[in-house]
């Protein structure tokens, strides 16, 4: 194990003064530990990292910044190529009030052959007892990615002054988004799009006396984009469209453009030219920057 002499990065302008740096070699792994300070924040941050040799062997990693007025993180990750298992920790800094404290998050994330999944919980104690669950999959189909996922999402949603007068004193919501991705080769760019469409379902605290939960189904979203990039003429022209279509309500659409040219006449600099139009009005923009 070696351990470096604490290098002076005062005078090299760098936004971290380390303090502290080993690195080790052994049989099958490398061994790597990091602390530094951040100048004029009274913030440390640090890590651990250990990366085997061997890629199919698993690797692990451990992390953690914090100080007097920012935000406290601390995560860890440990897994292999095609599995691999994080928790993470955040807390924003005591001067944000209504933050609800600090989250924990684990989540777990896998892969086989064109299929892709994880899982993930979260929980934060101090924003009413939230907690939330997600998972959902991917499975890739060439061009096209087909996903499919489900978020969960749980609060109290009684003072607890009445809570006495609650079986069930949660509001819970589920939202479960289905849809697909995919990009193909055009021209001298790519067109890429997707779709997708979102079902919820709202379940609100269950009054003492009352045979079941009140539940409320809001109205389906399909959502639609599409989008191409490449070179056109002289320049690289970019389109983008988007639907989100609510059911039973108007349909919302963007729609965004640019057209870029390097150096036009000669002078260097460049010209571009930007569109947007939105349910309320088109906006336009032509702009020419030069550099001095």
């Amino acid at each position: 194990m070696e351990e470096e002499e604490n290098p002076d990065l005062s005078s090299l302008h760098l936004p971290t003064s380390e303090f502290l740096r080993i690195n080790a070699d052994f049989s099958a792994y490398d061994f790597a530990a990091r602390a530094a300070m951040i100048p004029g924040k009274d913030s440390a941050t640090g890590s651990m990292n250990l990366v085997p040799k061997n890629p199919d062997l698993p690797s692990a990693s451990v992390s953690a910044a914090g100080g007097i007025g920012t935000a406290t993180e601390a995560g860890i990750s440990v897994g292999i190529a095609n599995l691999r298992y994080n928790k993470t920790f955040k807390k924003p800094p005591k001067e944000v009030s209504g933050s609800g404290g600090g989250v924990t998050t684990d989540t777990v994330e896998g892969s086989v052959g064109p299929l892709t999944g994880f899982y993930e919980e979260s929980s934060q104690p101090g924003n009413q007892g939230s907690r939330t669950t997600a998972y959902g999959g991917n499975m890739n189909l060439g061009p096209v990615d087909i996903f499919a996922n489900r978020r969960l999402s749980s609060q109290e949603g009684v003072d607890p002054k009445y809570a006495q007068y609650f079986d069930n004193t949660r509001a819970d919501n589920r939202t479960d988004t289905i849809g697909f991705r995919g990009s193909v080769p055009m021209g001298q760019g790519t067109l890429s799009g997707g779709a997708n469409r979102q079902f919820g379902t709202n379940t609100g605290p269950q009054q003492t006396g009352r045979n079941s939960r009140p539940t409320n189904r809001p109205p389906n979203v399909t959502n639609y984009d599409a989008s191409y990039q490449g070179r056109v003429g002289p320049g690289i022209l970019g389109l983008t469209g988007r639907v989100r279509d609510v059911r039973g309500g108007d349909a919302e659409t963007s729609a965004s453009g640019s057209y870029t040219v390097e150096n036009p006449v000669g002078l260097g600099g460049e010209f571009k030219a930007t569109g947007e139009y939105n349910n309320i009005s088109p906006e336009a923009w032509l702009r020419y920057k030069l550099s001095f």
